[in-house]
C-alpha cells in the first residue's frame, strides 16, 4: 500500500470517528434533556392540591360547628355538597399535576374512569357555572385519553397545550367560589359563637366582661383575678377551643389563597415556555415558585393542625 493510501485510509477511519462521535453526542443531547425543575414544580403543585382538600372540607365542618352551638336549626346540605365538589376538583388537578410529573419523568401514567363521577360532584358545587364545570371534566376526559403509555416530551408539551389553561381556569374558579365563602363562614360561626357562649358564660362570670381573647392568651391570670365557678372555667375552655380554631382557620385561608395565585403562576411559566422546559431561565422561576408554593402550604397544612 502507498503512503498516500495508508493516508487516505487514515483520513477515513478518522472522519468515521469523527461520524460516530458526533452521532453519540447527538443521541446523548437530545436523550438527557433535564426536565427535573418541571419534575419538581409538578410534585409541588400535587402536594397543593392534597393540601387544599382541607380547605375545601372545612366549609362542611365550619357549618356543622356552628350549628352545634346555634339556638335556630339549618341544614350544611350545600356546604358538604360545596366541600365535596370542590375535593373532586382538588383531586382532579392533583391528577394533571400527576401527569405532568410522570411526563417530566418518562413515567407510566393512568386516570381511570369516573367521568360521570366527577361531573355530578362538581355541578353540585353551589354557584358554579357551566364553563366551571367544563373547565373540570374536560381535564378529566383529556387524561383518560392518555391511557397508559410511557409518556415522553412530546406529551409534556400536550400535556401544557391542552391542561394548563383549563387547569387555571378550576384554580380561579376554586378562588372565586371558596375563599369568599369560607371567610364569611369564619364570621358567622364566630358570630354564633360569641353569641351563644359569650351569654353564658357571664351569666355565670360577668367580672370577665368581653375580654374573651385576652383570657384565652393568658387564661389562669385572668381567671384567677376574676374569681368564677368550675361551670364558667369549662365554659371558657369550649370558648378559646373554639376561638383558635377559627383562627387558625383564618390563617389557613390567607396562605391557601396566596397557594392558588403561585400554582396558576407555575402553570403560566410553563405555558410561556413550552419549547423550552429544559431551559435554565424556566427552571429558575419553577425553582423559586416552588418554594414560595411549598412555605404556602406549609402554613395551610399548619393551621389544620
Amino acid at each position: 500500500m502507498t503512503n498516500h493510501s495508508k493516508k487516505c485510509e487514515q483520513n477515513a477511519s478518522r472522519g468515521a470517528l469523527r461520524s460516530i462521535l458526533t452521532v453519540a453526542l447527538a443521541i446523548a443531547t437530545t436523550g438527557c434533556t433535564n426536565l427535573s425543575a418541571v419534575g419538581d414544580i409538578s410534585n409541588s403543585l400535587s402536594m397543593a392540591s392534597s393540601s387544599w382538600n382541607n380547605v375545601a372540607g372545612d366549609i362542611a365542618e365550619s357549618c356543622q360547628r356552628r350549628l352545634a352551638i346555634s339556638s335556630s336549626s339549618g341544614s350544611c346540605d350545600d356546604q358538604l355538597a360545596a366541600s365535596q365538589g370542590l375535593a373532586t376538583a382538588n383531586n382532579v388537578l392533583r391528577a394533571y399535576f400527576q401527569a405532568l410529573g410522570a411526563a417530566a419523568n418518562e413515567a407510566n401514567f393512568s386516570v381511570g374512569d369516573g367521568l360521570n363521577e366527577v361531573v355530578d360532584s362538581v355541578n353540585a358545587i353551589p354557584g358554579i357555572n357551566t364553563d366551571q364545570v367544563e373547565a373540570v371534566s374536560g381535564i378529566f376526559g383529556f387524561l383518560a385519553n392518555l391511557g397508559t403509555e410511557r409518556l415522553r416530551e412530546r406529551e409534556l408539551r400536550r400535556l401544557i397545550d391542552d391542561g394548563a389553561g383549563p387547569a387555571q381556569d378550576v384554580i380561579a374558579m376554586m378562588d372565586e367560589l371558596l375563599v369568599d365563602r369560607f371567610r364569611l363562614l369564619l364570621d358567622d360561626e364566630e358570630r354564633v359563637l360569641n353569641a351563644a357562649m359569650v351569654t353564658w358564660i357571664n351569666a355565670n362570670q360577668p367580672s370577665i366582661g368581653t375580654s374573651f381573647e385576652r383570657y384565652c392568651t393568658s387564661p389562669i391570670a385572668v381567671f384567677v383575678n376574676g374569681g368564677g365557678d368550675a361551670s364558667s372555667y369549662a365554659l371558657l375552655q369550649e370558648y378559646c377551643g373554639r376561638f383558635e380554631v377559627l383562627t387558625e382557620r383564618r390563617a389557613a385561608i390567607s396562605a391557601y389563597e396566596k397557594s392558588l395565585v403561585t400554582a396558576s403562576q407555575a402553570l403560566q411559566e410553563l405555558r410561556s415556555n413550552r419549547t423550552e422546559l429544559s431551559g435554565r431561565e424556566l427552571a429558575g422561576k419553577l425553582y423559586a415558585i416552588g418554594s414560595e408554593l411549598d412555605d404556602h402550604i406549609g402554613s395551610v397544612r399548619e393551621a389544620f393542625g
